[in-house]
């Protein structure tokens, strides 16, 4: 689903007040959504919903998109990874956020979180740190 301009700039002020708890916040649905392109210089996504967005070429000063994320399906969520960030389901954080989570925030999470998380962490993280490094070619 292609948003506009407009309303890409609506939907990251609604998000941006719903971080800082102000009143007439709304967290960030861009479930779906080609951002390709898009220009999210200045824009703090943490916390938005970014499940299947298309975010190849979009520019932004906070994540740092330098290639083609890596998608990972057919596990309970889908995860997605950049070079700096990766988003489980919904959730969205940065590699090192990921890697100091204790169990009681991963549970927060969703109820399955967990058992998830302790079966997957040292694999998803060895991912990120590969797909964040410099590609070497041999």
């Amino acid at each position: 689903m292609k948003i506009t301009v407009e309303r890409l700039q609506e939907i990251l002020r609604n998000h941006k007040r719903w971080a800082e708890g102000a009143e007439g916040g709304e967290r960030a649905n861009l479930t779906g959504a080609n951002l390709r392109g898009a220009d999210l210089m200045g824009a703090d996504i943490m916390g938005a919903y970014l499940r299947g967005a298309y975010l190849t070429g979009a520019d932004g000063e906070k994540i740092p998109i330098t290639k083609a994320p890596m998608q990972i399906v057919n596990l309970r969520w889908m995860i997605t990874i950049w070079d700096a960030h990766m988003q489980i389901g919904c959730e969205f954080h940065s590699h090192a956020e990921w890697a100091e989570f204790d169990d009681a925030r991963i549970k927060q999470m969703d109820g399955n979180a967990l058992d998830f998380w302790r079966e997957w962490k040292e694999i998803l993280m060895a991912m990120c740190k590969k797909h964040g490094g410099e590609m070497i070619c041999m």
